[in-house]
């Protein structure tokens, strides 16, 4: 697990909600204090959607239930949530890489691990009392002591944040 501090807030906030930078991420939950207090669950309900919908890039929902939906599926709601002249209180978002990328990574880092042992990888921000936190985490299903993919998880957030240029 890495615990970042970032320093530049509003280049994150821009990049998180005004850019594709984090679209591909999966989202576990969204949490955000504004004026009130708002829970998103990123659980798919694809029963929503008649068979013939697309989104903007002509690409179609998820399509089985319980699935997690895409950033890009919410960017624009949790953008709406928060703008305005007030910054939010507080919020935290729990993304997780997509399955197929953390096979890619598990594969790329030479883990030991199978693929089914790995539960999620996962990307927690939380912004309170002015401080934005990023922290990774690594939920494995079995027990072992072996770190690779931990540390590999870890690395590759270090460089996302070094690629957007945010401190």
């Amino acid at each position: 697990m890495t615990a970042l501090e970032l320093k530049q807030i509003k280049k994150f906030m821009h990049t998180l909600l005004l850019t594709d930078a984090f679209d591909e991420f999966c989202v576990a939950e969204v949490h955000l204090v504004t004026f009130a207090e708002f829970t998103i669950s990123g659980t798919l309900h694809p029963e929503f959607f008649s068979g013939d919908e697309t989104d903007e890039k002509g690409e179609g929902p998820e399509p089985t239930a319980g699935t997690l939906v895409r950033w890009k599926q919410l960017r624009g709601n949790v953008f709406s949530l928060i703008r305005g002249t007030h910054p939010p209180l507080s919020f935290r978002i729990v993304f997780l890489l997509p399955q197929d990328r953390t096979a890619a990574l598990i594969r790329q880092c030479g883990s030991a691990l199978r693929e089914e042992d790995v539960k999620s990888l996962s990307l927690n921000c939380m912004f309170r009392d002015g401080s934005l936190l990023l922290t990774s985490g690594c939920s494995i299903t079995a027990f072992t002591k072996e770190r690779t993919l931990e540390r590999a998880w870890d690395d590759a957030v270090v460089s996302l944040t070094r690629k957007l240029g945010i401190d």
